[in-house]
């Protein structure tokens, strides 16, 4: 279980586990290339990171993969922890991906096929971006994501943001934030298709 937690109520827990291998320390040699981190391994980090902050964007696109809404390239694990770990490299959690993946140099394959999501939308910018479009437009996730919600409100801010960049794709924070850019990669549309595609309406809390 977690070791603590801080005043906001995010657990924090122990850190990647099973980094023995020498592909940790040299993930740049040949030898690594066939090296592949266990799903159990995967997912024990994806949980611990997703304990912690649910609320991160990474968290959300695993969460559909994990019920159905979401399938094919970027809902295999390594790539659901890297759209994570690309976000809050420091948290625990990202030791194994930081470690594996992280550098430039490495040669493991599962690191690179298929990757992150190319231009990942990033958790605080994508707050940032529902704050400055609730603060000249009422719509349905503000009252949640604007600039009077916090993280125990906005539990979601990926679906906020992409319905309303569906409801309005020309609001210049739909690009501002990246979620048009990564939208737009048609391999990024096909596995999610509720961000990318049609999102569902929030509750209307816009008052």
């Amino acid at each position: 279980m977690g070791e603590g937690g801080d005043d906001t109520g995010m657990v924090m827990m122990g850190g990647s586990v099973n980094m023995d291998d020498p592909c940790y320390t040299t993930p740049s040699a040949d030898s690594c290339f066939s090296f592949n981190r266990s799903d159990a391994d995967w997912t024990d980090d994806l949980t611990q990171l997703c304990s912690a902050m649910p609320f991160m964007i990474g968290c959300s696109l695993w969460g559909q993969c994990q019920n159905g809404t979401a399938s094919g390239t970027y809902c295999v694990l390594p790539s659901l922890v890297g759209d994570v770990c690309i976000d809050m490299p420091r948290m625990k959690g990202c030791e194994a991906y930081n470690a594996l993946c992280g550098g430039n140099a490495t040669a493991v394959e599962q690191c690179m096929s298929p990757g992150p999501i190319p231009d990942v939308l990033t958790t605080f910018t994508a707050k940032e971006g529902l704050e400055s479009l609730c603060d000249t437009h009422c719509m349905a996730g503000c009252g949640a994501c604007g600039s009077s919600g916090d993280w125990t409100t906005c539990t979601d801010p990926l679906m906020v943001l992409a319905r309303m960049c569906f409801e309005m794709e020309m609001m210049p924070e739909c690009g501002a934030t990246g979620f048009t850019t990564m939208c737009e990669d048609e391999e990024v549309k096909a596995t999610f298709p509720l961000v990318c595609e049609e999102p569902p309406a929030p509750v209307d809390d816009c008052a």
